[in-house]
């Protein structure tokens, strides 16, 4: 890359930082900050994944720590949205598993989840909102590559 090239990108890269520094502060954007991580993200990719789940999926999808996912189980299966229970074909392996508390919840959570990304979304014109999602995309495909390298 030139010279030129990196200080285009070393410009970006301070505008960028300062544009995501405001969306930080708006209700909207933590909402759905909020929805990628712990209780709510864990809900969310059990309903997503038929109502089950173990827990290592859970650890590698959100990548979080076993403990972290543990002490998160631990809370839902306390406030009754998730029961634990041994797989019927693997004894060893231990499922997760939404009950129908459980199941309401994520429900009310993806919908206030799309309500917050559809609020975000409509902020910008019909055109900039679809640039905005392929172009986000684009940066997530990316950077799952390189995680793989």
């Amino acid at each position: 890359m030139s010279s030129d090239n990196m200080n285009v990108y070393d410009e970006l890269a301070i505008n960028f930082w300062q544009n995501m520094k405001l969306l930080h502060k708006s209700r909207v954007h933590k909402g759905i900050i909020d929805s990628l991580e712990g209780e709510v993200f864990l809900l969310q990719y059990i309903m997503k994944n038929d109502g089950v789940a173990l827990p290592s999926e859970l650890c590698h999808e959100g990548n979080i720590s076993s403990a972290r996912v543990a002490a998160a189980l631990k809370n839902l299966e306390q406030k009754s949205f998730i029961s634990r229970e041994l797989d019927a074909k693997d004894h060893r392996k231990l499922l997760v598993r939404l009950t129908s508390k459980g199941k309401d919840v994520a429900s009310e959570q993806r919908e206030k989840i799309k309500k917050n990304v559809v609020d975000l979304l409509t902020t910008l014109s019909e055109e900039d909102a679809k640039e905005y999602v392929r172009i986000t995309g684009i940066l997530a495909n990316n950077l799952l590559e390189k995680m793989k390298d």
